[in-house]
């Protein structure tokens, strides 16, 4: 395991304190680099969004290369969306197993740009054990009619990304009965290198408490190493689930 700096946690809110904790890594266990180009960026085969040079793109926070796995039915994704609803008209975010859709739905963005999340309803059918599935996030741009600026480019509309479901070991499931506090969830996931369900829950708790320096800490501590490769976004807010607007189902469509 490849271990970020100690780090001491405790989270405090009106009503609750939270022993301190340790949390020695947060990263899963990374192979040697083997000079393959990673990006988290999106590609363009959804047509393209216009933005400023020197702005943030579309980028996915799971789902890479040593980014996959995850121990729960119904996971969800993390995105930072550089958009609000004001410059993205709908969005579509589906999950495929082969060339069959295990759930995909149209959503609308929150009011404003950030960190978006979209989860798997537990009405659909979960993902099986020791499968792995590829997921599409994908948005709809209108065009300005008015004449673009000089600084004015066009960034890709769409993500990609690979999430595999694995069984719980056993160590994990008593690490998480065991756990006295929401971090020391964290701290479990990341030690077995689940890394979606890891991101889900340190990102729930900043959202429950968003003025905690301590979680703050954590959280730019994490995004900003380098071998995640999200530091250029470790400052931007978490905006919350995209609002689904529509869903269809591989069973609904047959």
């Amino acid at each position: 395991m490849t271990n970020l700096s100690p780090a001491t946690a405790q989270v405090e809110s009106s009503n609750t304190i939270f022993e301190p904790i340790s949390i020695p890594s947060l990263l899963p266990n990374l192979p040697p680099d083997d000079d393959t180009p990673q990006t988290n960026h999106g590609t363009g085969t959804r047509g393209d969004c216009e933005y400023n040079e020197g702005d943030l793109l579309l980028t996915r926070m799971a789902g890479g290369k040593n980014f996959q796995l995850t121990v729960s039915e119904y996971p969800t994704f993390w995105v930072y969306v550089p958009y609000g609803s004001d410059k993205v008209s709908s969005g579509e975010f589906s999950i495929q197993h082969g060339e069959d859709d295990l759930y995909r739905t149209t959503f609308k963005l929150p009011a404003t740009p950030g960190i978006v999340s979209v989860t798997i309803p537990k009405t659909e059918k979960p993902l099986e054990i020791g499968k792995t599935y590829r997921w599409y996030f994908e948005m709809s741009c209108p065009r300005s009619t008015q004449a673009p600026q000089a600084a004015t480019r066009l960034a890709p509309a769409s993500l990609t990304g690979f999430v595999r479901r694995v069984s719980q070991p056993p160590e994990l499931e008593a690490e998480l009965n065991q756990a006295k506090n929401p971090l020391e969830r964290v701290a479990a996931y990341a030690s077995h290198d689940i890394w979606y369900d890891m991101l889900t829950e340190l990102a729930q708790l900043r959202l429950q408490y968003p003025d905690n320096a301590t979680l703050e800490s954590i959280w730019l501590e994490l995004l900003g190493d380098e071998r995640i490769g999200l530091k250029e976004i470790e400052q931007e807010p978490i905006a919350g689930s995209v609002i689904p607007s529509d869903v269809i189902t591989n069973s609904q469509s047959e």
